[in-house]
């Protein structure tokens, strides 16, 4: 609905960033891209969650002090179980 919004006219194609789960492979990750391009987008970049989490939270990517971002939502039942 909001792209087809944006190419009421069919001027505007609106670019588009998508985030992935880590654990996609890259047939997963193209069918996203490619399903955003059949939607109306005219570019689309997939990001990995846990960079997107990261610019989304304001770390500095261009630091030269490490940052360590932890996507732990998913495995978080399988370490219960030990």
């Amino acid at each position: 609905p909001l792209i087809r919004a944006a190419t009421k006219f069919g001027i505007i194609r609106p670019k588009a960033l998508v985030c992935v789960p880590t654990d996609v492979n890259g047939q997963e990750r193209e069918a996203v891209a490619d399903c955003l391009i059949r939607a109306g987008a005219s570019t689309t970049v997939v990001v990995p969650e846990p960079l997107a989490a990261a610019i989304g939270s304001g770390v500095d990517m261009l630091s030269p002090y490490a940052h360590m971002i932890l996507d732990n939502r998913r495995r978080s039942h399988r370490l219960r179980n030990y």
